[in-house]
């Protein structure tokens, strides 16, 4: 496996004489009566992937994880963004309870964007109800954890390894909050492995370079860089891990590896791309980044081979991801070729995850149903000889251990009125702009990413709290007034209290201010239908579908009224002198016909037909094309509009 040379220092470090870590760890011992838990977080895993790679013996410890312990699916949630499921992981608890609900915040005096922090988590996490109940935890890290709050044990926040990519050392802004105890930052920080010390032979076990960059200044929006940044972290990650568990007797201990996400949004595409795919792909960085993604998951596989090697005995190891992903999803053919799955940001995650729970209270070989993110703060209290309470969402994953569990023992809640003084207060100033950086480079944020208000308003919507969703959206679009994603959401409120007056009235309001919106005119579209006025319904499902392929609500509403639709003689008979104009030459006065034909049937797909023929004769091309791909909506098999649809577009 390869291994930063810096890094070989920081084994040495940790475990000087029981400094370092020790020193902030002496004396939290652990109830040998009990089990321990090691989590393991390795955000975006995907089971194809997995799968493909054990087969080919690729994956030795994934392998062993299936065959000596339970694994399954990991139902994800949704807005599918790590800081949200990694928080709800952490909490046991929903967006719309611990309010983490996007990767960046404004704030509310300078209107810019701050990353997520952990003082805007509402509910405790795991490690503040181990803490409070005499139990010990390390944390290295996870999502939304600066500034680190005070817990009985250790605690490296997720903003550590942004401090470096300062230019200089004297451009470094001093920010409090990365470490707790805050001395802890001073000892390990000098010893965190960085990107521009992943040298050519490192990056090559990866990627297939040439030259390699040697001008010393880093970007996230060059992928080679990323990848270097991405490879660094987790190395920190491991080697900060593995000593942890080797000088520490600590309860608990989680560790959060971000890497397979954003070698999966950088490089997914180029994985074992079908040959029709790969057409669509440059074929120098085809060559370059091919191997990428398996690479990747070979070396999170040794990492987790590393960790079984040095656990204890009375451990349990949970393995687990936060959503699935999509390597195909960046195949939509765009301008420039196969779209970039950066550049889809939150589409390629996949609603299912995996997990993987081993250990001495877990069952061997078994296969495990229904597992969800909400699950593992309450099996990781009881693992722990904790009550598990009652307001957190998720449940016991009774199923998955050897020995029948009897009786959950439960708790009311370990929430208090007060925050309680572990919790950080909320930190006006000094954040990495790196951060936002590699958001942006990764097509989290910029464009027209969601916000964290409108992300709350949808986890709220979909939980069906209309009233609380509304005032959310609303308040949201007091600082975005011309988001159309924001005003068709207010529309769906609307639409589900059952006032169409207003919901048809916020449609139109986001279609003013995005024509081209297909979500608005399939919402639109729905309310046209519900209220019996299926011909205008028809015109924007169409519309919807013309300008988003994928929207499948936009076809079944669609299919919907075409059922409801008869023969309309009145319309085919426009149609017919529509085509007798057209042979005589008279144009305009054939599409006037037309449109006619459109107002009094607009299902009839034979006007877009022929519609099509005399944009072409004119010499409007990409009219043409857009009224026939409105006749393959009507008809998806006919073969002579798809013939007609593939000559326009050659």
């Amino acid at each position: 496996m390869i291994r930063l040379r810096r890094l070989a220092l920081l084994a040495s470090c940790i475990s000087l004489g029981g400094v370092l870590l020790a020193l902030f760890l002496g004396g939290c011992g652990s109830d040998t009566t009990r089990s321990r838990v090691l989590v393991l977080g390795m955000d975006g895993l995907e089971w194809d992937v997995i799968n493909e790679l054990m087969a080919e013996g690729k994956l030795p410890n994934f392998t062993r994880l299936i065959e000596q312990g339970t694994s399954g699916k990991f139902k994800s949630i949704r807005p599918i963004l790590s800081p949200v499921i990694w928080t709800s992981i952490a909490t046991g608890k929903s967006p719309s309870k611990h309010e983490i609900t996007f990767f960046t915040v404004d704030n509310p005096k300078t209107g810019e964007q701050h990353p997520i922090t952990s003082d805007f988590r509402k509910t405790k996490a795991v490690w503040n109800i181990l803490s409070d109940n005499d139990r010990s935890v390390g944390v290295i890290g996870w999502w939304a954890t600066w500034p680190a709050e005070r817990v009985n044990g250790f605690m490296i926040s997720d903003h550590v390894n942004y401090h470096f990519l300062h230019a200089k050392e004297s451009e470094k802004t001093v920010i409090t909050g990365n470490t707790y105890p805050p001395e802890l930052y001073q000892k390990i920080h000098e010893h965190l492995a960085k990107p521009m010390e992943v040298d050519a032979k490192d990056v090559r076990e990866f990627i297939h370079l040439e030259d390699f960059p040697s001008d010393g200044v880093f970007s996230f929006s060059d992928p080679v860089d990323h990848f270097r940044w991405a490879y660094a972290t987790s190395e920190s990650h491991r080697i900060l891990g593995l000593n942890a568990l080797k000088e520490q007797t600590l309860d608990a201990l989680m560790i959060y590896f971000e890497g397979p996400d954003s070698v999966s949004h950088l490089f997914g595409q180029y994985y074992r791309p079908d040959p029709e795919r790969a057409k669509t792909l440059d074929a120098q960085k085809l060559e370059q980044f091919g191997r990428v993604v398996e690479g990747f998951y070979v070396y999170m596989d040794s990492i987790i081979g590393q960790f079984l090697e040095i656990m204890p005995q009375d451990m349990n190891l949970i393995v687990c991801s936060d959503h699935g992903f999509d390597l195909k999803e960046g195949t939509g053919v765009a301008s420039g070729g196969a779209m970039e799955l950066k550049e889809i940001s939150e589409r390629a995650h996949k609603e299912y995850g995996v997990l993987f729970l081993f250990g001495p209270d877990f069952k061997m070989g078994h296969q495990i149903m229904g597992a969800h993110v909400y699950d593992i703060a309450p099996t990781v209290l009881h693992l722990l000889g904790l009550p598990i309470p009652e307001d957190m969402e998720g449940r016991l994953l009774s199923e998955a251990f050897r020995n029948q569990v009897r009786q959950v023992a439960k708790i009311h809640t370990y929430e208090t009125p007060i925050q309680d003084a572990s919790r950080p207060q909320p930190a006006e100033s000094g954040f990495d702009p790196e951060i936002l950086e590699k958001l942006e480079s990764l097509g989290y944020i910029g464009g027209e990413s969601p916000k964290r208000l409108s992300n709350l308003g949808n986890v709220t919507l979909e939980e069906g709290d209309l009233d609380r969703a509304l005032q959310t959206y609303l308040d949201a679009l007091l600082q975005s007034p011309d988001d159309p994603a924001l005003l068709c959401n207010i529309g769906t409120v609307y639409g589900k209290k059952g006032d169409y007056v207003e919901a048809e009235r916020y449609y139109r309001m986001a279609l003013d201010v995005k024509e081209d919106f297909a979500q608005g005119h399939c919402n639109l579209a729905l309310v046209q239908e519900r209220t019996n006025r299926v011909p205008e319904a028809v015109q924007h499902y169409l519309r919807a579908i013309v300008l988003d392929e994928s929207l499948k609500e936009a076809r079944t509403g669609l299919e919907r009224c075409l059922e409801k639709a008869t023969p309309n003689p009145v319309a085919e008979s426009l149609v017919a002198d529509a085509q007798q104009l057209g042979k005589a030459g008279q144009y305009e006065d054939a599409l006037a016909k037309l449109e006619e034909a459109e107002h009094v049937s607009p299902s009839l797909s034979a006007i877009y037909h022929y519609r099509s023929n005399i944009y072409y004769l004119t010499d409007r091309r990409n009219e043409a094309i857009e009224s026939l791909r409105i006749a393959l909506a009507l008809e998806p098999d006919n073969a002579l509009f798809r013939r007609n649809l593939e000559a326009l577009m050659k």
